[in-house]
Parts: C-alpha cells; structure tokens; sequence
C-alpha cells in the first residue's frame, strides 16, 4: 500500500471543497452521473464501450481497472465497470474518475492503436 502523503491528501480534499462549491452541491449522495456531465465528460460503462476503447488502444485497462478517465480527440471520457454489485462502488469509481479530472490526473492514449 501507497505510504500516506498529506500533501496530496490536503490537495484532493481542497480539490473536493471547490467541486461542492463550483457545481452548486448541496446533499448527498452526490449524482456523479449528473456532476460528470456538467463537466462535460462523457460516462459510459465498460459494457457499451467495446469498440470506443479499442479504437483508442486501451480495451486491456478493463481488466485491471474498475475505472478509468481518459481524454481522447478533445473529448472527456469516464469508462466504468457496471457488472460491480454495489451501486454505492461505481459511484466512488465514478467520483474518483471525476478526481482524476478535477486534479488533471490524465492518461495519454495513442488514438488508433489496436489491442
């Protein structure tokens, strides 16, 4: 396990503080559906997304992940992995995808690389 960091820690936190503000969240739990949208990044399970993550070379990150953010050709991507049980897991890997966004926290893909 990753040592504990507080600097990263009071960066995600304040991070998260200026997302509650920004977007206007007032209850929980926060519809990460509905956030991601105002943000402009598309959410798509891993069920719908066969061909979109193939297209941009990253179809093994599936296996290994239970999300990822990925921004390809100037658009924002959120893919998840909608075979969890628990709704309250996707909506963490959702938000923590979110995070990764909020923190500039992008992969690079090679568009066009076939896996």
């Amino acid at each position: 396990m990753k040592e504990f960091n507080y600097f990263d820690y009071a960066k995600a936190r304040d991070a998260t503080w200026r997302v509650i503000a920004d977007y206007g969240i007032s209850s929980l739990p926060v519809d990460v559906f509905d956030l991601a949208q105002r943000m402009g990044i598309k959410v798509i399970p891993y069920s719908k997304c066969g061909a979109l993550m193939r297209l941009m070379g990253i179809l093994s990150f599936q296996d290994e992940n239970d999300g990822i953010y990925i921004r390809f050709l100037g658009k924002k991507y959120i893919f998840y992995d909608d075979t969890v049980t628990s709704e309250g897991r996707m909506r963490f890997t959702i938000a923590h995808e979110i995070g990764h966004h909020v923190l500039r926290h992008v992969k690079s893909v090679n568009p066009l690389r076939i896996n």
